[in-house]
């Protein structure tokens, strides 16, 4: 005989018993036996209570069990969450006494910037600002001075390393491995991140041959930087862009994660660094400019930490400018007050002339760090 599995089949207790009952009546067992007070009808009554009951309660054990599992997950737990250590009276703006590892320098090669020559950049003594005030972090920004030396990238082999070499420059230089601090290059999205509605306008508005975000699509000068084809903004022998690439939000960090030659080793004609539809190219204008954008921005302390500089600094973010008969590939940057760019490479197969700009290193500080006033919205930092 089959073994039955009750709780396979999903008997309750009560349904149980009541067929045994019936098996014993059924055996000759008088019914006011199993009527009685302590007869098998009650007692089954009495046990289904009980295993309802028993089971109401460890139901209601693991919904509490559950909810401290997902206090502790969501850092909710006051004995075990992350303590900030952020003072209240911080604000945006504010210097912070951050001092980097020590001293070094970065030698840019001619094979990641497009430029002619090795460049070595030395580590600065920055003006570290507040730029963003997060729940558990606080963002600095290293303000460069005019006093400061300048980097060069130039031409298809400036596109495809630049943001690369920019974060590998401040990583090296400007992070702090005791305080868990990690550098990287400021980027246009660090911008982005706190334009208001009139920005957001002027940016979906702005247009040169076409509008912000529209494509255009060229029969002839269709060189492009090899980094490109890998981007949404290119459209190889196609009417369309890709969308399946690198999107515009990540600019160059994390680029190991796609097979591409990222840095180039034979800058002396370009040739490597490049390459050329057969029939067309189409582009996606993701280029724009905020020639006066104080009003683009609610923040005002915000507004002064960027472009209150009084000078030139390179974005890690590239940018692909429509013209009416080319396309221009280039790098972002903040000249004085005007958000623009600078283009390297243009798409009838010729590098721009050299130029340079500072660079602007920005710093997480985590929620273990500690924050002592210096005074006069100054803090010192341990």
């Amino acid at each position: 005989m089959r073994k039955i599995d009750y709780k396979e089949k999903g008997i309750t207790l009560v349904a149980l018993v009541i067929t045994i009952i019936i098996l014993l009546i059924l055996a000759g067992v008088a019914l006011t036996t199993a009527l009685g007070q302590n007869g098998l009808f009650e007692r089954a009554k009495v046990a289904g209570e009980n295993y309802k009951s028993a089971e109401a309660d460890e139901s209601k054990k693991l919904v509490e069990v559950d909810k401290e599992i997902d206090k502790m997950v969501d850092g909710e737990d006051s004995q075990d969450s992350p303590v900030s250590n952020i003072p209240e009276e911080m604000q945006v703006g504010d210097v912070v006494n951050y001092t980097p590892d020590t001293t070094t320098t970065y030698n840019l090669t001619s094979d990641k910037s497009g430029y002619d020559t090795e460049q070595t950049v030395d580590q600065e003594t920055y003006t570290w600002k507040v730029l963003n005030i997060n729940n558990d972090s606080v963002d600095i920004m290293g303000v460069p001075t005019s006093s400061m030396p300048t980097v060069y990238f130039r031409g298809s082999t400036g596109y495809n390393n630049g943001v690369y070499c920019l974060d590998e420059l401040c990583k090296t230089l400007y992070s702090n491995n005791k305080l868990r601090a990690e550098a990287r290059s400021i980027d246009l999205q660090d911008i982005e991140a706190k334009m208001n509605t009139t920005g957001k306008n002027a940016r979906g508005t702005w247009s040169n041959a076409v509008k912000y975000g529209e494509t255009k699509v060229y029969s002839s000068n269709q060189y492009y930087p090899n980094l490109a084809m890998y981007e949404n903004i290119l459209g190889i022998d196609n009417d369309i862009v890709n969308t399946s690439g690198i999107g515009e939000s990540n600019d160059g960090t994390k680029l190991e994660e796609i097979t591409i030659p990222l840095l180039e080793s034979n800058t002396s004609t370009f040739s490597s660094s490049k390459s050329m539809a057969k029939k067309k190219m189409t582009v996606k204008q993701n280029y724009y400019e905020l020639e006066s954008p104080s009003e683009c921005f609610d923040d005002s302390k915000f507004y002064d930490v960027i472009f209150g500089t009084g000078t030139e600094y390179w974005l890690a973010s590239r940018s692909s400018l429509c013209d009416n008969s080319d396309a221009a590939f280039g790098l972002r940057c903040v000249k004085d007050s005007q958000l623009t760019g600078y283009d390297l490479f243009f798409s009838y197969n010729l590098p721009n002339t050299n130029t340079s700009y500072h660079v602007a290193p920005i710093v997480s500080l985590d929620s273990n760090v500690k924050y002592t006033s210096a005074g006069d919205g100054k803090w010192n930092i341990s």
